[in-house]
């Protein structure tokens, strides 16, 4: 600012002063925001802090209920699916308890009578029950007196030897009903309920260690009162086979006329 001689203002020396408190008026301004804008953001960010920790603490006991009803909707499937898992083999269970005791209650009832001279005769007769109505495949095989596998084996005989034997006193005659050769069994065949099927026989043969003139007679004592043991396995569609055995004794004093 200029003054003249007699101490007056001049016009350059009011702008002068003017434009130096603009100056100083700018510089207080640019520190007074310098100072408040910083106190603001960090009153806002605290602000917005606290907002965040009330919606935080509002928002934890709900995501923690949440998280404890899916846990008891995953016990309670489990609980679900153990419940469904012992239902299904209870019903299992029952279901073949139930099926042993139908295929026990249509076990077949065979009646059998052997007879005849030395010309003998099986006859297999299918009597019941009435809820089984037919036999597709019927198997009778001879039985020996009794289980010789552990017999122990003298001179030259062989355990092959041994099985060559029906140890009984009846076999199948060899050639008819398709018997095999050692008569120990006949063809598998067809019985309709109430129906019969005869089956040729014969006595049975002395092995070969039986000598002397009297070998084929002592055979004949050792089994002359002896019953024909005999294994028969029946089989229907849409049954479980049955195995079933019986000891059929001989009615000698009956005439039966030899099987063709």
């Amino acid at each position: 600012m200029e003054f003249t001689a007699g101490g007056e203002f001049t016009a350059a020396g009011v702008l002068d002063a003017a434009a130096d408190e603009c100056v100083v008026a700018g510089l207080l301004a640019f520190h007074l925001l310098s100072v408040v804008r910083p106190a603001w953001l960090i009153g806002t960010s605290i602000a917005q802090c606290r907002t965040d920790a009330q919606a935080s603490a509002v928002r934890s006991p709900m995501a923690w209920i949440d998280t404890l009803a899916a846990g008891f909707s995953a016990v309670a499937a489990g609980g679900a699916w153990l419940t469904a898992e012992r239902a299904r083999k209870t019903a299992d269970t029952v279901a073949v308890i139930e099926r042993d005791r139908w295929h026990e209650e249509l076990t077949p009832r065979l009646a059998l009578r052997i007879g005849g001279g030395l010309d003998l005769r099986l006859t297999v007769r299918f009597d019941g029950p009435t809820g089984l109505r037919r036999l597709d495949e019927v198997r009778v095989t001879i039985r020996d007196d009794r289980d010789r596998s552990e017999d122990p084996l003298f001179g030259r005989i062989t355990a092959e030897d041994r099985a060559k034997v029906i140890w009984g006193p009846a076999r199948f005659r060899h050639g008819a009903d398709e018997a095999d050769q050692l008569g120990r069994s006949v063809a598998p065949f067809k019985l309709d309920l109430g129906e019969q099927r005869p089956l040729a026989m014969e006595q049975s043969l002395a092995p070969p260690w039986y000598e002397g003139a009297d070998g084929a007679a002592r055979w004949r004592r050792d089994y002359d009162d002896a019953n024909v043991r005999l294994w028969i396995t029946c089989i229907a569609k849409g049954h479980k086979p049955w195995l079933l055995t019986q000891d059929v004794p001989i009615h000698r004093a009956e005439d039966y006329p030899p099987a063709q």
